[in-house]
């Protein structure tokens, strides 16, 4: 590509999901630009064109020294781009990547303050950026001093179509930056979700983290919306107190808890940055206690080694001296009582003893043998005992002194007493193979949603649909479904055991509302400015009150109440 327009192409300074931006020569004023141009792909696109046309409008009104000026606009031969000043200068992602960590403080305040003045000046013309994010803000040196520069206003507005689920998928890189309310309603964005971005670049800067991080989007998304971000103080003990305090309101979770404009959150980080005599004298004081509590933690461990004299003391009572009479049997017979002092005899007899007993045990089975062959036909109660109580006492007798295998000829009778002790036994010793009880055998989970979504279930690796979770034990589970358009979902679906389950659905559509109005109006949903005319908004199904504010037609405003239904168009004309 050689020409824009009338502008000569000098190279690509930069590709994303929306389009192309390039560095270009204006022929007519012999300076250079930087072009946007839309893929041509959402060229054809009806929503795309009208959103991307509507915010270079709005932000061509824009005349701030700390935002990027938009020059002109190209709709031609199918070509849709945004012709802007060129700024020479890198973006704020690439300097907190090459600082690998920390901003001096300073230095964050100084670009943070530059960006809020641009976007409280924005605020007041009803725009909101959408998509601030350290990409999105270059930093320009001018004879030393660096100033920070806002551009691609409303970019992450333009897509809101099914047709974009590619663009939409691009876009997950600014999801650390999203406010809750983006994430779970569209209805709910204003000018404090730029408050909200604003207070997580801050946070960056100055920790060099984010506050919500994860692998996947549907996990920074989780943790925005449910749980609390840490403490600046905790991760870098240098900063001032008081900008504890100044990050976590801007974040805050519900916007009625944040900053009610960036006016407000720039004189309060201007405040806290004032005092920074008394700032860095209390980062001191907080510091010096982890020294002396890291001192005395290394102290302890030698305090709790016992010294060889107690180690010695508290050993076991058998390893402070051996008792070789004690481990002998009191039964067993000794040829000499002296040898019961000494160890090492007493070992060399235990083999012999080992023989005659299992001697002992084969003569015994035998025995028992003949018996039951020569004793007759009738079946005795007794077992081994049925001999009669003499002969049962001498053999019994014989057999004491053999500690181990008596256990072995006592299992030998067959009496029927004895006898169905061996059946039972016999079926204990079968062992069935145990089935899993019915309740137990593990269900599936189908899940198909329109247009598509990330899904995520008892915790297991997030999907994207059409999807399927295996192996779920029975029970009722919290299905959560997540779209960068349409929000969060949460459906409760119970898994049967042993079966398949099917969830399908489709996120409920956004409903469109034009707005136009002559000479031209503020346009305010819910009370809360959206923009001026003309002006096409994305709103969730429901009822609204529009009002249409001119305060240069003699303060004049229009009332209206508007139904919005899923798919389909709204349009308000009015003239003042």
């Amino acid at each position: 590509m050689e020409h824009i327009g009338r502008y000569e192409v000098i190279g690509e300074l930069g590709t994303g999901g929306m389009g192309t931006v390039y560095k270009c020569r204006d022929s007519r004023f012999d300076s250079f630009v930087a072009i946007k141009m839309l893929h041509s792909q959402f060229a054809t696109v009806d929503e795309v064109v009208t959103r991307f046309k509507t915010e270079a409008i709005a932000q061509r009104k824009l005349d701030h020294p700390n935002i990027i000026d938009v020059i002109d606009f190209i709709d031609e031969d199918g070509v849709l781009a945004i012709v802007m000043e060129f700024v020479n200068g890198d973006d704020l992602d690439a300097l907190l990547e090459s600082a690998n960590g920390p901003m001096q403080w300073e230095r964050a305040v100084n670009l943070c303050s530059q960006v809020l003045s641009a976007m409280n000046y924005a605020h007041s013309f009803g725009v909101v950026h959408r998509d601030l994010k350290p990409e999105n803000i270059l930093v320009q040196d001018i004879g030393g001093e660096e100033f920070a520069r806002v551009m691609d206003f409303g970019i992450a507005k333009v897509i809101g179509s099914e047709k974009l689920k590619t663009v939409a998928e691009t876009q997950m890189g600014t999801a650390p930056y999203m406010s809750p309310q983006q994430i779970t309603s569209a209805k709910d964005v204003d000018h404090r979700a730029d408050i909200y971005a604003l207070g997580v670049i801050f946070f960056e800067m100055l920790t060099g983290r984010l506050p919500f991080d994860g692998d996947t989007t549907f996990t920074i998304w989780n943790k925005a919306c449910n749980e609390p971000a840490p403490s600046v103080l905790q991760l870098n003990r240098s900063l001032p107190e008081g900008f504890d305090a100044v990050v976590s309101k801007a974040i805050a979770k519900d916007p009625a808890d944040r900053y009610r404009d960036c006016k407000e959150f720039r004189e309060d980080l201007l405040r806290v940055a004032g005092s920074v005599g008394a700032g860095a004298q209390s980062a001191s004081t907080t510091s010096t206690p982890v020294h002396s509590i890291s001192d005395s933690h290394s102290a302890e461990p030698e305090s709790l080694v016992a010294p060889p004299q107690q180690r010695a003391a508290s050993a076991p009572p058998s390893e402070v001296g051996p008792a070789p009479v004690q481990r002998q049997p009191a039964s067993a017979p000794l040829e000499n009582p002296l040898e019961g002092l000494r160890s090492a005899p007493a070992k060399k007899k235990q083999p012999m003893v080992m023989i005659a007993g299992v001697a002992a045990a084969v003569i015994m089975m035998v025995a028992a043998g003949l018996f039951f062959f020569l004793g007759g036909s009738g079946p005795s109660d007794g077992g081994l005992e049925s001999g009669g109580p003499e002969q049962a006492g001498k053999k019994t007798a014989s057999l004491e002194p053999i500690a181990g295998p008596t256990e072995v000829p006592k299992a030998a009778p067959s009496s029927p007493a004895i006898a169905g002790g061996l059946n039972r036994n016999e079926s204990a010793a079968v062992k069935p193979t145990k089935m899993p009880k019915p309740d137990r055998v593990p269900g599936s989970l189908v899940v198909n949603w329109k247009p598509w979504a990330n899904v995520l279930v008892a915790g297991r690796p997030e999907r994207t649909t059409p999807c399927t979770f295996d192996g779920l034990p029975a029970g009722r589970y919290e299905v959560k479904l997540a779209h960068p358009d349409f929000g969060f979902e949460t459906r409760s679906v119970e898994v049967p055991s042993g079966k398949s389950v099917r969830l399908t659905g489709e996120f409920e559509r956004n409903g469109t509302l034009s707005v136009n109005a002559v000479p031209w109006a503020t346009v305010f949903v819910d009370g809360t400015s959206r923009g001026n005319t003309p002006i096409k908004l994305d709103l969730k199904p429901g009822q609204y009150k529009i009002a249409l504010r001119n305060p240069t037609a003699g303060k004049l405003e229009a009332v209206f109440s508007v139904q919005i239904e899923s798919g389909v168009e709204k349009k308000i004309s009015h003239r003042f």
